[in-house]
Order: C-alpha cells, then structure tokens, then sequence
C-alpha cells in the first residue's frame, strides 16, 4: 500500500497508467515491497560518532541526537508530531525511507526507557490528502488514532482533511467511542451540542514517570477554516483571540505548568498568536514544506515548532526547570527524523503493539475486500474506442516477440509478487494503494479486479503504459493510426530533433514519477533506469 501504507490510487495515478503513458516505467521494485507509506526523504542529519551528553548508554539510534542538551534528565519531554496525511509506515519500495507509526513507537519507548516523563500531541490532519482519498481513508484513520493512544498521545488538533469526510464521519470512526488521546477544537462552536462528548476545548495531564503538568489546547487558524467544505452539522469558528483568552482562563485552574497551543494554521499566525499569547511554551504549526526547518522559531519565550509531512519526523521538546519566575523553564530542540534504524529487530514483532495494529489493518482490507470498493471508469482509449478491454501481456507476445521479452527479463513481470511476499505487514495484495502500481488497469473498466477474477492482469505489463489492447489484438496492422496514437503517445518521431527528443523523455519520466515518485522510489533516475526499459523493435 504505499503510504500504508500510503495513499489511495488517485486519478492522477492510475491515469499514469494509461496512453499519458508509463511506458513499461512503473515500480522497478528492486525492494522486497511497495505500498504507499514510503516516504522519500532526506538522509538524516547525523554527524558520525557522535555520544549525546545527556546518555552515553542510549541506544545507537539516538546517540548523535540530544547533544547539546544538558546531562541531567528534563524534567519534560514534548514529542510533537503533524500532517501525517494518511501515512502509516514505510512501503519499503526503495531505501532510505522515513517515518511510519511503528518506528514513532519504538522512539518514544527508547525515550520512556530512559526515565524521561514523555508527553505527546499532534496537530492532526492525520487523513489522507483529497487527491490521495480511498476506500480505506476512515479505517487507517482509525488505526493511526489507535496507534497515538498506545504511545499516550494527550491530545490531537483538528486539521482541515479531518473536516473533508465530514468531521461527522470522521468522529464517529474513533472518537464517538474512545476520548483518549483528545481531539481539542476550542474555537470550534456548538461543539458539545453537534458532536457532544467527541471534542474537547483543552486538557491537562502530567505524564507518565513526570511531574509536570502540561496544558494542551487546540485552535482551527483562519487561512485552514477558509478551506474548510459546508457540511451538516455546520462547522463554525470564534474569534483567535477571545478563544484563547477563554481557554487560558478555564485551564488555569488545573493548574498547567506548561502549556502547548496545536495551531492549525501556517507559520505567520502562529508567530501572530505567539506574541499575543506569550503563556504558550510551544506553539506547533503547519509546516508549508516537506522538510522542516531544524530549528523552532522564537517569538519571546515562545517556540513556534513545524515538523514537516507525512509523519517522517518527530519535533522534541525538553524542558528543565530554572527557579526563575522570569524565565522558569531552559529549554532545548532536536528534530528527528525516523529511519531505519527504530524498525523492530526480526523476530522482535510483538514488542511493537503499534505494528501489530498495522498487521490488523491489513486483514480488515482483505476480509473486508477493499479491492473492489474502488469504482472504475474509463481509460483515455476507451473513452475513444468503448469496447476496449484489457487483455493481459501474454496476448502480445505472438507480434511484440522482443518487446515481450524485455518485459519477461525485467522486474515489471513479478511486480505483483513482491506484494505477496511482502512482511510486516502482511496482505498487501488485497490493498488498492498498493495494487495500483503492480497490476495492469486496476481503477478502469475490464482493468485487474483482484486474483481469483483477473490473474491474467498481475503484474505491471504492456497495457499498464499502452492502454487496454483488445482492439489492437484483433486488428493487428490494420490498427487505425487513431488509436496507435493513443497507445503510443511517446513514440519516438522520425526526423526529431534533440530539443524534441528531450521533451518527449521529460514527458515520460514524469509519467513513470506516478509510480516511482519521491515516496516510493527514493532514488529514481530516469536517465539510468529507462534503457533496461526500453523495448523497440531492433532493426535487422
């Protein structure tokens, strides 16, 4: 699945597959596995050799991180984490990739087995993006909510793709029967009557093996509630600051040591809120960029974090108590980036719980047969030539010797089989996220439905880049040019120039990107890649 896991097949996606042509450039799948959830993502900025002051018996994943922290515990440990935007973990199409639930777990435990009292919140927008949207968007919310709540996530702020579903929808998947961690919406009006009991206005806890007390509160920004579709009930905001104003108020009397505000909203208005809310500690907030900065903003004593998408990184926050009324807390950051190096050693499974719920995902797609939730519709040949259909690669053989066994020679052939060996999880072949780049036509008419139905159409073939066949089939050399045209998009012409030759390679390596895009093919290079794909008939 590839943001499983990762995002759904989008029709920008699975139209790669059509004339607009991948032309045999799908998933090389050189890895074991590709789902969605793998992330492309930058090297981790490490220095070699590297001993963090604070734990010189930490383990080595976290042993260039925390240098310049002071050497006795924090007294608190924020770990705040955003804009997961459906990612569950890593596809493992290619490496390095970054992020994913169960890595997120198994730093927090490393953090917790150091005797550090961790506290967590997100900002939310934990779905999938509306381009990226499935069958399965509501289900692997439920499973990254399920998944914060064994990490003691406190609270979750309410993002834009939260509202997309409607927000109804989207409570009623998790928080109409579970409050923990809390979703805090406090601008959000008429929340107790419209959604009573799912939302919160705020909270105040200390965590585990701490004492103290964090205040977490939420707030919906104007530039996100702009965004955000009419719907029934009716989603309606009050004012920034007569909210915050409120909020400051009610939580003082759980008395919070500290006090974190989950802005969704970007960067300018959480620096705007910081410097008239100089209370909050810490303001997390949208990241405009993939990649977050290293560092946190400072307005006054006020930090204003952003830690990126997709869930590869995680911002820390530690908290040393000073004595000083004026300035009562020293406070350090480290951005971490999630790599390979927090995967559960082999054999170690069932120590992460957080991976035992993504192997739970898995099953709930395959018995609840998500495969066939995904309409179809109809590819760009067969809008011009409806009886079209998919007919399999073995078809072509008989004209296309040499092409077809390009095909057969290179990984493209058994891409269906890396999901079905695929491990940790499980059951990726019965994913649409995944299916999408590994079988030929899934998402148009007559496409792969699954492998009882259409085992003919496994793996990535000639009608994944051409387009359904069937017609061409049956004509043969009296194809009209028509629909050759259509099939052929990126034929080389006669008399191309160099300047032509190179747009027309352009044009195909962002078609082949649909599938090895930066998420799933870390290290995609068109230029190395397209001649063992290559498959013109050689002249004599």
């Amino acid at each position: 699945m590839k943001h499983l896991l990762s995002r759904p097949p989008s029709a920008a996606r699975i139209g790669s597959q059509a004339v607009l042509g991948l032309l045999f450039s799908f998933s090389l799948l050189t890895a074991a596995v590709c789902w969605p959830a793998g992330n492309g993502l930058l090297h981790a900025r490490r220095a070699p050799g590297d001993t963090p002051v604070a734990d010189t018996q930490a383990p080595a994943a976290e042993r260039s991180l925390f240098r310049d922290w002071p050497q006795r515990a924090p007294d608190l440990v924020l770990v705040l984490s955003a804009q997961q935007y459906g990612y569950l973990n890593p596809c493992g199409c290619s490496k390095p990739q970054y992020g994913g639930l169960q890595r997120r777990y198994t730093f927090i435990k490393q953090l917790q087995d150091r005797g550090w009292p961790v506290a967590c919140a997100d900002l939310g927008d934990l779905l999938d993006t509306p381009q990226h949207r499935g069958p399965q968007s509501l289900l692997k919310y439920q499973i990254s909510m399920k998944s914060l709540k064994l990490m003691n996530y406190l609270a979750v702020g309410l993002g834009q793709y939260e509202t997309e579903m409607p927000l109804i929808d989207t409570l009623g998947q998790y928080a109409l029967n579970d409050t923990s961690p809390r979703i805090v919406a406090a601008n959000l009006r008429d929340r107790d009557a419209n959604f009573p009991d799912m939302l919160g206005s705020w909270v105040v806890q200390a965590p585990p093996q701490g004492k103290l007390r964090l205040g977490v509160t939420g707030i919906v920004g104007p530039t996100v509630r702009a965004k955000i579709p009419q719907q029934n009930p009716p989603l309606q905001f009050s004012d920034t600051t007569a909210t915050l104003n409120a909020v400051l108020k009610d939580m003082q009397a759980e008395k919070p040591d500290v006090r974190l505000l989950l802005y969704q909203g970007n960067q300018a208005e959480a620096n705007e809120c910081a410097r008239h809310f100089p209370q909050f500690n810490v303001i997390l907030c949208l990241s405009r960029e993939s990649e977050p900065a290293e560092k946190p903003e400072k307005i006054g004593n006020t930090w204003v974090v952003g830690v990126g998408q997709k869930g590869r990184y995680v911002g820390v926050v530690g908290l040393w108590r000073t004595g000083n009324a004026a300035q009562p807390y020293e406070m350090r950051y480290q951005l971490v980036m999630l790599g390979e190096e927090y995967e559960m050693p082999a054999g170690q499974d069932k120590a992460n719980p957080v991976l035992q719920l993504l192997e739970d995902y898995t099953r709930q797609v395959k018995d609840g047969n998500y495969l066939e939730k995904y309409t179809q519709r109809k590819h760009p040949v067969q809008v011009e030539y409806p009886e079209a259909k998919y007919v399999g690669s073995d078809e072509c053989m008989s004209c296309h010797r040499h092409a077809y066994q390009v095909w057969k020679g290179h990984p493209h052939s058994h891409a269906y089989q890396t999901l079905v060996d695929a491990r940790r999880p499980e059951n990726r072949q019965f994913d649409g996220e995944c299916i999408v780049c590994h079988t030929v036509g899934f998402g148009f008419e007559s496409g792969y439905v699954n492998e009882p139905k259409t085992a003919h159409l496994k793996d990535v073939g000639c009608e994944s880049c051409h387009g359904p066949g069937s017609l061409h089939v049956e004509q043969g050399k009296k194809t009209p040019a028509k629909m050759l045209a259509l099939m052929n998009p990126h034929k080389p012409q006669p008399n191309e120039t160099p300047e032509q030759e190179a747009a027309r390679l352009l044009r195909l390596d962002l078609e082949c990107q649909k599938c090895h895009d930066v998420d799933n093919d870390v290290k995609w290079n068109f230029k190395k890649k397209w001649p063992a794909v290559i498959h013109r008939t050689p002249r004599n």
